[in-house]
């Protein structure tokens, strides 16, 4: 089972880590907020998971973020 989190005051942030495993020492469960859980992740993912133990990703980027566009 994944747990999926959004930070509490940077909703932009996302943290997908497995249930039960601490969170990274980087950081607190009370600056996330769970949003969901589920049993698979994509790949990409699931990739992150294993070497580092969670995935954090950013979202809402616009075209202007991306370099050259």
């Amino acid at each position: 089972m994944y747990e999926y989190y959004r930070n509490k005051a940077k909703p932009m942030y996302r943290l997908v880590k497995r249930k039960g495993v601490p969170f990274p020492s980087q950081t607190t469960e009370g600056e996330w907020t769970l949003n969901a859980a589920t049993r698979e992740v994509p790949d990409d993912i699931l990739i992150a998971i294993n070497a580092k133990g969670y995935h954090l990703s950013k979202f809402d980027v616009t075209f202007k973020d991306i370099a050259g566009c």
